[in-house]
């Protein structure tokens, strides 16, 4: 599924958004840790 979901406010920003894919994981996962790695640096475990 390709299917694009159109933001107005995006598109003149030149976005366009689609649905998430199984080949995405990979990259989100790697995001998702990015984004909580000082958090977790507080935890001693």
């Amino acid at each position: 599924m390709n299917e694009l979901i159109e933001l107005p406010r995006a598109a003149s920003l030149g976005l366009s958004f689609r649905a998430i894919q199984s080949s995405d994981q990979d990259f989100l996962r790697n995001l998702y840790a990015s984004t909580r790695v000082d958090e977790m640096a507080l935890v001693f475990w």
